[in-house]
């Protein structure tokens, strides 16, 4: 507890107690199910650059999330979430998170930080960072599938013209911005 002249504040969340009692709720509303969400997986020690290898720092990634493709295959990662302490900004952990993203083991399109109320999204297909929005925003599985495949039939179809309107459309929400 925080004392002051006003009377008694709860202390700040903690990361981790941000994940468990902020975070978690908040993804599984917006429909992460726990087959889908995989918890502290290592980002890899050894990172190929340039074609030679070169040793990342240690760290784990706080939540990989993943996408089912097709019945009966195991799902695809498709985004990272970076947590933080929830009295920091929702941005504080997403240069973290695009690092670990990059990673040749994970290479994933959508980057999040959070500080449990807040998100933001970095679109490595677009490299548009959103501004912070509510929890309760946060896409669904079915949200980022429809994004990335939007983007990989763009990328396989060439019509760089129409991605302004076109992600407009789908990104009714304003993610990113």
């Amino acid at each position: 507890m925080i004392w002051t002249a006003l009377g008694t504040f709860p202390e700040p969340l903690n990361e981790s107690d941000t994940r468990a009692k902020l975070l978690d709720p908040a993804i599984h509303s917006c429909g992460w199910t726990e087959d889908l969400i995989k918890r502290e997986e290592t980002a890899g020690a050894i990172e190929m650059v340039e074609g030679r290898p070169r040793r990342r720092s240690r760290g784990r990634i706080d939540y990989t999330l993943r996408v089912k493709v097709n019945t009966g295959t195991q799902p695809v990662a498709m985004a990272i979430i970076e947590a933080k302490a929830e009295n920091l900004p929702p941005n504080h952990g997403l240069e973290q998170a695009k690092l670990y993203s990059a990673c040749r083991r994970l290479n994933v399109p959508f980057v999040f930080s959070s500080n449990g109320h807040q998100f933001v999204e970095f679109d490595r297909f677009t490299g548009l960072t959103s501004s912070p929005l509510a929890m309760q925003e946060f896409p669904s599985p079915s949200d980022l599938r429809a994004r990335y495949e939007f983007h990989i039939d763009l990328n396989q179809n060439s019509h760089p013209t129409t991605l302004t309107n076109m992600e407009k459309a789908l990104y009714k929400r304003g993610v990113p911005r």
